[in-house]
């Protein structure tokens, strides 16, 4: 029985074992398919709108809800980014970096993708790569890129960034004005001379054709563009001139010389990327060189490149020539009946007055009405200051080809932008990437991955294609794609001018330059050799040039000789040292003067309390407001007397490199043209600003009636927030057209149309009126209500003695008001240094960097280039340059004393 028993119990021993066993095998066999994945959180941007109308958009939703289906364990949020307009527009993922707030996902234009890389903001993709690609033995296609899209992602032998699209730059024109104009619609202009003389007889304006329909639309035979983006398109016609934008160059250990060097080829092909041009690379990448030119020694262990500008060159400087000579070079259009009817007004003929034809002879003088208005400045149509409501066409203008254009190809046609008279073609070619941000924790990075290697995956790119032949756009597609996907009929369809272009873009482009500081060279800097050359016709294109070349490789793209920076070294010390006396001794001389107030002051007796609990109660109230402003007012101001001596990155912190920081600041020239700049903005401010309010206020005493009406028609302005008033003076009063507000009213009294905020001469001031006319109204009521508390009896006795207007100003006015006028004064003085967000509203520091003041500047260092050690040294100096007006009024603060006004002819 005994061992029945126990025969029975282990055969139940054994049967649980193998259930155990059993259930745990299952549970390996099928943990894959019913253990759910963890759900991860992917930050985003840009995310494609449902319901849209727009094709391009609705196919790229198509293809991020196929993501979120493939990829069900994705939680994707959309973070709402900060939004800056003008030129500082490009620093809003800097300053969401900055801030803690970036996506995992940085979406990128190549000109940026250096800038991110070397302030440490993208994670390497080589591992990535290996893992899904090159370790599986698979290709990554991605968008069909040429080896100079990829160019921009890789360094030191690493890739930071995917590209999720491409463009090059192309001429379209017109065929119906073509043939109007009497010329070949077949093609378009082959070098810049047919360009310009097809521009003439293309350009067209009736109100300078005598007998010409007025009705008529005006043509125009070039679309010029102007402001932010002229430097984009003007490096297009830099490379069409045969020239170069930036070369790079290494420093030779062996021979110690600066050489230049092309830039190191990549292998791709060991991370799995096949390019489109893969044969074309392949020979490229079997005759690279590294060796130096000088020594003949390798180069191949100096990681560091360094870029210089050399737009200097001759194919720049003939590049701004015939820019300059598209936007303004005078030329006629002759009255007799012949082919060549167009022809220039050279120099001589300015100097002589008299123009003529050189295909029939017949002579204009030039200082006759009907011929000065008659004659034409260039063939373009500046882009910028666009007339509300005016109707004109363009025959010919630069467009952009990417994967999908919006051309309509049955009224455009095609071709290479021409270049220089024996130069080869070239084409701008540019990118925009994808790239991880190397602060997302692992999980979300592995997200950021899954989200970029689909949206650049065949699938992604075939759906794109498929979307946009099942709404009708065929022949927007890049025909490359239509071919691929087996569009056959679609692509023999094509314009063989499209077709041909898409073929030779790897052998003519020139990649957009994405060293560090390009986007402000490219929207900032190169723009004020074109408006130089564009403001002043006879002034030297090689001089502007020149001196921007100087300026761009000595700052922005390079930096100075270590020998200057060693000269200046010393006087940088003893600079620095006699400031921080300085300050020391303005905090010291506040100190004092605040402690003799006080032994001056009656001591207050409260019953029960001693001095010294009296003073620990105070402490205890006054404690929080201390610490408040020691950690939001002085740990930034001494964090930042620490990063004027940095070299400082976001992520990486600051490595210290002495006074180097206050040396470029003081040895750049552009920064003493904006001291003296904001110098003269706070004088405009104050001599036009600060004495209307007490005018105002002075009139409103005299008036008998309508006291009240006019204080609520001043103070109005006010009740609008700065921003809107300034958008307001911008968009109506001070739009250069003929049907701006002021232009208008200009026109009815005979002064000539004004550009305003395009002027050089005049944008300071145009800047400052809008304040002017916001604040005059609050500061008129401040100043009527002191005169208010004025006793009458001081102006009966004046009256009685016969007083004027004016020495009733001087002996009453003037002394009751005294106190109030001077603090005014200092506060205004010091806050007008200060007030740069009306400049960067209204112009940005534009044109041509006259407005630019210091203020402004500290931000786009900081904010835009984050050079923050530079700027933090410029503001040490502006503020100590500050330190002694602030002194000033402190000085006076304490000597005025503040009571209840009594009330006009109270005792």
């Amino acid at each position: 029985m005994t061992i029945k028993t126990s025969s029975i119990k282990f055969n139940r021993l054994i049967s649980c074992l193998l259930l155990f066993f059993c259930s745990l095998a299952s549970s390996a066999l099928f943990s894959g398919e019913d253990e759910p994945q963890k759900k991860l959180t992917l930050l985003l941007w840009n995310i494609p709108s449902k319901g849209s109308n727009d094709v391009n958009t609705k196919a790229d939703r198509e293809v991020f809800d196929l993501f979120i289906k493939k990829h069900p364990h994705i939680n994707v949020k959309t973070l709402v980014p900060l939004k800056i307009q003008g030129p500082a527009s490009e620093g809003n993922q800097f300053m969401a970096v900055a801030g803690g707030m970036a996506p995992d996902v940085f979406d990128l234009y190549g000109r940026k993708v250096g800038d991110y890389i070397d302030q440490g903001f993208l994670a390497p993709l080589n591992d990535r790569f290996m893992n899904d690609f090159s370790g599986k033995g698979k290709n990554y296609s991605g968008v069909e890129a040429p080896d100079k899209i990829w160019e921009i992602s890789a360094r030191d032998g690493l890739i930071y960034a995917v590209p999720r699209s491409y463009y090059f730059l192309a001429l379209m024109y017109r065929k119906d004005l073509f043939i109007k104009a009497g010329l070949d619609p077949s093609r378009g202009p082959n070098d810049w001379d047919e360009m310009w003389e097809m521009g003439k007889r293309l350009t067209f304006i009736p109100a300078k054709e005598p007998g010409s329909p007025q009705d008529q639309m005006p043509v125009y035979g070039f679309s010029l563009v102007r402001g932010l983006h002229q430097g984009w398109h003007f490096l297009q016609f830099v490379w069409s001139g045969g020239g170069e934008v930036v070369k790079s160059f290494k420093d030779c250990p062996s021979c110690g010389k600066t050489v230049p060097v092309e830039i190191p080829c990549f292998d791709y092909s060991k991370f799995g990327i096949k390019l489109v041009n893969e044969a074309q690379y392949a020979d490229k990448f079997a005759r690279k060189n590294d060796a130096c030119p000088e020594c003949g020694k390798s180069l191949s262990g100096v990681s560091e490149i360094k870029w210089k500008l050399v737009t200097n060159g001759e194919g720049g400087i003939a590049a701004l020539e015939f820019y300059r000579k598209i936007a303004s070079q005078p030329w006629l259009r002759c009255l007799s009946d012949h082919p060549r009817r167009e022809f220039d007004i050279t120099p001589e003929m300015k100097r002589s007055g008299t123009a003529e034809c050189p295909e029939c002879g017949e002579k204009y003088d030039l200082a006759s009405d009907g011929v000065s208005n008659r004659i034409y400045e260039g063939i373009a149509r500046s882009t910028m200051g666009a007339v509300r409501g005016e109707r004109y066409d363009y025959a010919m203008q630069i467009t952009q080809l990417g994967g999908v254009i919006n051309i309509d190809l049955t009224k455009w046609d095609l071709t290479a932008f021409p270049s220089k008279k024996g130069c080869a073609p070239k084409s701008f070619i540019a990118g925009g990437y994808l790239g991880i941000n190397r602060t997302s924790p692992p999980e979300r990075q592995e997200a950021a991955w899954q989200y970029i290697k689909f949206m650049t995956s065949e699938d992604a790119i075939q759906m794109r294609v498929k979307a946009m032949v099942e709404n009708g756009m065929a022949q927007y597609v890049r025909p490359l794609l239509l071919e691929k996907y087996g569009y056959i009929d679609y692509y023999r369809e094509l314009p063989s001018a499209w077709i041909e272009l898409n073929k030779k873009v790897s052998e003519t482009a020139e990649v957009e330059p994405y060293c560090k500081g390009f986007t402000h060279v490219m929207t900032v800097s190169l723009g004020h050799p074109i408006d130089m050359a564009i403001l002043y016709p006879e002034s030297s294109a090689r001089e502007h040039m020149e001196k921007i070349c100087r300026e761009v490789n000595s700052t922005i793209l390079g930096k100075r000789p270590k020998e200057v920076m060693d000269r200046y070294k010393i006087y940088a010390y003893w600079g620095i040292l006699a400031v921080a006396v300085l300050i020391g001794l303005a905090f010291g001389y506040i100190i004092r003067m605040k402690m003799k107030s006080q032994a001056v002051a009656p001591d207050l007796y409260i019953p029960g309390l001693t001095r010294k609990r009296r003073a620990m109660y105070a402490w205890t109230f006054l404690s929080v407001a201390v610490l408040s402003i020691a950690v939001w007012q002085y740990y930034p101001l001494l964090r930042g007397s620490l990063m004027a001596f940095q070299d400082f990155k976001i992520l990486e912190g600051g490595k210290f490199i002495g006074p180097q920081n206050f040396i470029e600041v003081v040895l750049e020239n552009n920064f003493w043209q904006f001291i003296y700049q904001t110098f003269f903005y706070v004088f405009l401010s104050i001599a036009m600003g600060f004495v209307i309010p007490i005018a105002l206020a002075v009139l409103l005493t005299e008036i008998p009636t309508g006291q009240v009406f006019f204080r609520t028609i001043y103070y109005l302005p006010a009740v609008t927030t700065g921003l809107v008033t300034m958008f307001l003076w911008k968009q109506l009063m001070f739009d250069p057209s003929p049907d701006g507000a002021l232009n208008w009213l200009f026109s009815l009294v005979g002064i000539p149309q004004q550009t305003f905020l395009e002027s050089p001469s005049i944008a300071m001031m145009c800047i400052i009126i809008p304040g002017i006319w916001a604040h005059a109204g609050p500061g008129c009521l401040i100043y009527l209500a002191a005169m208010k508390c004025i006793p009458e009896d001081e102006y009966e006795a004046a009256d009685i003695d016969g007083a004027g207007f004016f020495h009733k100003f001087r002996h009453i006015l003037y002394p009751n008001l005294k106190a109030l006028i001077l603090i005014n004064f200092l506060g205004a003085f010091v806050g007008a240094f200060h007030a740069s967000e009306n400049i960067f509203v209204m112009t940005g520091g534009g044109p041509v960097n006259k407005t630019m003041t210091v203020g402004l500047d500290i931000w786009y260092h900081s904010f835009l280039y984050l050079n923050f050690g530079f700027a933090t040294a410029e503001a040490w100096i502006l503020g100590a340059m500050l330190i002694g007006f602030t002194v000033i009024q402190l000085q006076i603060l304490g000597k005025v004393e503040f009571k209840r006004a009594g009330r006009a002819g109270e005792n």
